[in-house]
């Protein structure tokens, strides 16, 4: 393990004793308590296949604390999550999926009329945003999917893409 500094080799090593004894442990009382064998590798397959969800609910919830200390950090507020019934928000996603196949680009709704916002919608998202408001974040499968009709935060996104695109600027030096 060349790639790995020496803390790392060690840690791994730790890790995969560690994972073995309990591999172990588990065939032992397998054994002794309900007189069930199963072979060890067919336990190690499955501590692997399951580790798999164990690494992905972990990222999930990292990812969770992370952007909530980094919002509160900052003085930011988090955009509103759709909150979806199915795990992962897989009937957002594929609802919208839907409507992006079946409905007609230029239909649109008046969902707000505000002293200050005045939304026409395409056919989308309208139902979201009277119930989250003009931004808001689909969270499909566990990732960050942003949307808005906010003209406000439209104008600052594009202003902030122009100012990192040096294309239109000339070098006068």
């Amino acid at each position: 393990m060349a790639f790995l500094p020496r803390r790392g080799v060690s840690l791994t090593h730790h890790l995969v004793s560690l994972l073995l004894l309990v591999i172990a442990g588990i065939q032992v009382i397998l054994i002794t308590q309900f007189d069930i064998f199963i072979p060890m590798g067919v336990l190690a397959m499955g501590g692997a296949f399951n580790s798999i969800y164990f690494v992905i609910i972990i990222r999930v919830v990292w990812d969770e604390i992370y952007q909530r200390r980094r919002a509160a950090a900052l003085g930011a507020r988090l955009v509103s999550r759709v909150a979806g019934r199915w795990p992962g928000n897989i009937d957002v996603l594929l609802d919208a999926v839907n409507k992006m196949r079946n409905s007609y680009p230029g239909e649109t709704s008046r969902i707000s009329e505000r002293q200050y916002f005045t939304a026409y919608v395409a056919d989308g998202h309208w139902e979201l945003m009277e119930r989250y408001g003009a931004t808001l974040n689909l969270h499909p499968l566990w990732e960050d999917a942003i949307i808005t009709y906010d003209p406000d935060i439209i104008k600052a996104l594009i202003s902030q893409c122009s100012l990192r695109n040096n294309s239109h600027r000339q070098d006068f030096a």
